[in-house]
C-alpha cells in the first residue's frame, strides 16, 4: 500500500489505494515550482503526477564515486523500502502514530499520510494480505540534499472493512501493478520519504 496518487487510462485494477501528497512544497524540496498542491485519494483515482526536480539541479548517479560517494545509493534505497513498509505496517491497523512512520517519512508526505490513517481508523478499515514485492528500486538521480527513487512493483495488500472482512469498494479493495516515483529528502537521521506518485499499470514489463 502506498502514500500516493495517479493514474492511467484504461488501468481498472487497485493495489497501493493510500493517497498522497503530490508536487507538494516544491519550493521548499525542489526549488522550481511557484505553489503547492496536495492531492488526496486511491492510486487509480484521477490526480497530478508528481513534479520532477529540474536536472540542472541534480547530479546523475553512475557509480560509488563522487557525488555518491557522499549520499550513498544504497542508504537512499534503504531509506526509501523502509519508508514504504513502515507504511504498510501502519496501515495493518490503521495506526496514524505508528513510530517508524514519522521516522521515515517526512512533510510533505507525512502529515498527509497520516491523515489518511486517521480516516481508515474513522471508518473501520484495515489493510490486509501479502506486503509488496518491491523489488530493487532505481536511484537515478541525486544532489547533496534529494534524491530521486523509481520502482514498479505488484502490490497485493488492500484495505478491507475490519466489520465484515470484505474488500473495500473501489481501488481500495483490488490488488495490481503500480510504478512509483519518489522524492528522498536528506534530514539529520538519514535518507526519508518526502514526495511520492503511484501510477497504476497493466505489469511492469518494460517500466
Amino acid at each position: 500500500m502506498n502514500r500516493s496518487v495517479g493514474g492511467e487510462a484504461g488501468s481498472g485494477h487497485g493495489g497501493r489505494w493510500l493517497i498522497v501528497a503530490v508536487a507538494v512544497s516544491c519550493v521548499a524540496l525542489l526549488g522550481g515550482c511557484q505553489s503547492a498542491r496536495a492531492v488526496s485519494g486511491s492510486i487509480r483515482h484521477s490526480g497530478q503526477p508528481v513534479d520532477r526536480p529540474d536536472r540542472r539541479h541534480v547530479v546523475p548517479v553512475a557509480s560509488t564515486s563522487g557525488a555518491a560517494a557522499v549520499h550513498p545509493v544504497g542508504q537512499i534505497a534503504s531509506g526509501w523500502l523502509a519508508a514504504e513498509r513502515s507504511f504498510e505496517s501502519a496501515a495493518r491497523s490503521a495506526d496514524p502514530d505508528q513510530p517508524d512512520l514519522a521516522a521515515t517519512t517526512v512533510a510533505p508526505l507525512l502529515p498527509v499520510v497520516t491523515s489518511y490513517l486517521e480516516r481508515m481508523q474513522a471508518t473501520g478499515q484495515i489493510a490486509v494480505g501479502p506486503e509488496a514485492d518491491l523489488g530493487t528500486p532505481t536511484v537515478s538521480l541525486v544532489s547533496p540534499r534529494l534524491a530521486t527513487v523509481a520502482d514498479c512493483a505488484y502490490d497485493a495488500e488492500i484495505s478491507e472493512v475490519r466489520a465484515t472482512g470484505l474488500p473495500a469498494a473501489g481501488v481500495a479493495g483490488e490488488a495490481g501493478y503500480e510504478r512509483f516515483s519518489s522524492v528522498m529528502e536528506r534530514t539529520s537521521t538519514g535518507w526519508e520519504l518526502a514526495e511520492q506518485t503511484v501510477v497504476g499499470v497493466t505489469s511492469c514489463t518494460g517500466t
